[in-house]
């Protein structure tokens, strides 16, 4: 039987000596991985990825230019994705790491306080067991381990993720305005890295606000929401200051355009993404995301009786049961046997998360908790398109609900070998 470790105690096996000593070895053995990923295996970034924008903009901030990037002989203003990734790529910068390939192998330590993260996560849901098992599997996750040594946001992002989970269960500890506001922080730092992650303000902040005490439930929620909106302000304000609307990232007219055409509703690419080719040159890339958003609700209107045969797609190719291996892959910056790899891992992963689903079905809080995470990428796959790597906010429920899952039926396995004790002779 699984047991989470109360706020007012523990078990001896449980101290957190103990199971800080094994955590810390294994996110050793993370950071290893990852670093060997990276600088062996990992391909390098490409030239019109993601991850070269990421690049490029931060190199700009180290220089001085508050994102911006190049646009023919010029430097413009870009938003094209959220601030923070490309701020810890200028920090890394600023302390000396400059190569594309160091840049990859620094995601060694975010994937590294992830691992950490997903451990205490466990913990705090199930046990010591889970937690370190869980860190265990994330340690060695090769989609984990790929999106840690691509420079893309992913590797930033499952840390803010997991941060957020543990706020609101630190929240629900003890409500307070300063946990409510370090939730709502928490989940601001993941929409910051990512803008999908507001999401979670109504699947994971509100849920968790409403379950504490009735006297003090606007109050804990306002101060959330206050904190949230504090943090993604400065960067929203300075959209709407250069472009004139109020976004963190204006990719979403890129994804709603180059998810809504022929070749994603009829083609090779079903329920998946792929360019949004614009007609003229609009003067900035808010026009340009304008035109795309335009052109891809257009598209929908005209194709409603195919939508549901594409939302379908969407989310089916989103949890890998539908074209794992498409052509989306192809800008995502990892092997794509490591993705192979990885993609079936997740298939055993995702079989022992639903055993993890029983054994946690009278936990509702840790459950709501789990899968609010992996509501939401359903919810933005279903909206936009269908990826592996768009799932990766959830990934670490998944690790934490197969840990729950495969100790329970190793438990389960060893009682019915236990041979019954014999009763008193009569």
């Amino acid at each position: 039987m699984l047991r989470p470790v109360s706020s007012g105690g523990s078990r001896p096996a449980d101290r957190l000596g103990s199971f800080g000593g094994r955590l810390a070895l294994i996110a050793a053995l993370g950071a290893a991985v990852r670093v060997a990923y990276a600088v062996a295996i990992a391909p390098g970034t490409a030239g019109l990825s993601d991850g070269a924008w990421y690049a490029e903009v931060s190199r700009r901030l180290v220089d001085g230019h508050w994102f911006e990037e190049r646009l023919g002989a010029g430097l413009v203003p870009t938003a094209t994705h959220p601030p923070l990734y490309p701020l810890w790529l200028a920090l890394v910068r600023l302390v000396g790491v400059h190569g594309d390939t160091a840049l990859r192998a620094s995601g060694a330590l975010l994937g590294t306080v992830t691992v950490c993260l997903v451990g205490l996560l466990g913990r705090r849901i199930a046990g010591a067991g889970v937690g370190l098992l869980a860190a265990g599997i994330a340690a060695v996750h090769p989609l984990l381990v790929a999106a840690d040594g691509a420079l893309l946001s992913e590797t930033l992002y499952a840390a803010t993720i997991v941060g957020a989970m543990l706020a609101a269960l630190a929240l629900l500890d003890r409500p307070t305005v300063l946990r409510a506001a370090a939730l709502g922080g928490c989940v601001a730092l993941a929409a910051l890295t990512r803008p999908e992650a507001l999401l979670l303000l109504a699947l994971l902040v509100a849920p968790i606000v409403w379950l504490c005490r009735a006297a003090s439930r606007w109050r804990l929620g306002a101060a959330a929401l206050a904190c949230s909106l504090l943090l993604v302000a400065p960067f929203v304000a300075r959209n709407i200051s250069v472009f004139g609307l109020p976004l963190i990232s204006y990719n979403d007219g890129n994804l709603i355009g180059g998810a809504n055409q022929m070749s994603t509703y009829y083609g090779r690419s079903l329920g998946g993404l792929d360019f949004c080719i614009s007609r003229g040159q609009p003067s900035d890339e808010a026009a340009f995301a304008e035109a795309c958003r335009r052109r891809g609700f257009a598209y929908a209107e005209k194709h409603l009786t195919r939508v549901p045969v594409v939302v379908a797609a969407r989310v089916l190719r989103e949890w890998s049961l539908y074209d794992p291996y498409g052509p989306e892959l192809r800008d995502q910056g990892r092997r794509r046997l490591v993705q192979g790899i990885g993609v079936g891992v997740d298939y055993a992963l995702f079989v022992l998360a639903v055993a993890g689903v029983a054994q946690l079905r009278r936990r509702r809080v840790a459950l709501l908790v789990l899968l609010a995470p992996i509501a939401m990428v359903t919810i933005v796959a279903a909206v936009t398109y269908g990826s592996v790597r768009l799932r990766h906010g959830a990934e670490p429920s998944v690790i934490v609900l197969a840990a729950a899952g495969a100790l329970s039926l190793r438990t389960v396995r060893r009682r019915s070998r236990t041979p019954p004790r014999a009763g008193p002779e009569p």
